[in-house]
């Protein structure tokens, strides 16, 4: 690929009109006929010696399946967990990939170009995929199967082919939690990292968290809270995450006793003692 600029979108549409020339642009949509074929394609070059940056290479076909993804059509029905099985491996390959470039100080500006085009690439399709298999989750099931006595947590595993989203949506926050672990700053020049990429995956984090199963799950919620206190930490999310806080304690009241367990994390692991004093000011001047 050439050398090109990909830049977050506020909105999908955003990445069909680039506004630069060097700007990463998505020139035509993969019809969902081609999708199955070109869906395995990636998941095998992932598999194969391309590794994560197969994402790159592919990048077009996964865009075009978010395009597509709430198409009732069997096909985008079978070539979800495809490309999804094929971009969490390819997150978790990035993070031991990413780990050994970053060690290496005599890496070129161009590799920098591919690896920062690969991360932003993976994190904004494991962003928006998230959000999609969150919403298709909360929408009430239409399996006759199903009987009314059944908990909404069993209904969403109800799946004839394995598929259980929980599982998979944790194993995701997990996989980008890895990433920004490592010093991804260096990829930027300067070495800060922009702030719509910090607020991409906090705001998917914020998302699920308004799902009273997902605040409910322990597990999950404790990766996300741990997502969220590396972005705090190292990614200079404090006033926003204090912010944020204020918003969903205002709006959704099944959220109170998870987020002080949130901001309990973010001051005994990762030492952010400032986050309450934060809290406690801005939530005074909404008052």
């Amino acid at each position: 690929m050439d050398e090109v600029d990909f830049v977050i979108p506020l909105s999908k549409g955003e990445l069909r009109t680039g506004n630069a020339t060097a700007q990463y642009v998505v020139e035509e949509l993969t019809s969902i006929r081609q999708l199955l074929g070109d869906t395995r394609d990636f998941k095998s070059a992932v598999l194969s010696t391309k590794g994560c940056f197969a994402v790159i290479d592919h990048f077009d076909t996964l865009y075009s399946l978010l395009c597509h993804f709430r198409s009732n059509d069997k096909i985008i029905k079978e070539v979800k967990p495809i490309a999804w099985n094929g971009l969490l491996k390819a997150a978790q390959k990035e993070s031991q990939t990413l780990l050994n470039y970053l060690g290496d100080r005599n890496a070129d500006r161009q590799a920098h170009r591919q690896h920062l085009t690969c991360l932003k690439m993976t994190c904004y399709l494991l962003c928006q995929m998230i959000e999609e298999f969150e919403a298709e989750s909360v929408q009430p099931t239409t399996d006759t199967s199903v009987t009314k006595k059944q908990s909404k947590s069993a209904r969403s595993k109800v799946d004839a082919s394995g598929w259980d989203w929980e599982s998979e949506r944790e194993l995701a926050i997990t996989a980008i939690g890895q990433l920004v672990q490592l010093n991804t700053a260096r990829l930027w020049e300067p070495p800060i990292v922009e702030e719509e990429f910090v607020n991409m995956l906090a705001c998917t984090c914020y998302k699920l968290l308004e799902n009273v199963e997902v605040s409910r799950n322990k597990t999950t919620r404790v990766a996300i809270f741990q997502l969220l206190g590396i972005l705090v930490k190292k990614y200079n999310h404090s006033l926003g995450a204090s912010l944020k806080i204020i918003q969903l304690l205002q709006h959704f009241e099944h959220l109170s006793s998870p987020l002080a367990q949130a901001v309990e994390i973010f001051v005994k692991e990762f030492g952010m003692k400032n986050i309450v004093s934060d809290i406690l000011r801005y939530s005074m001047k909404t008052h």
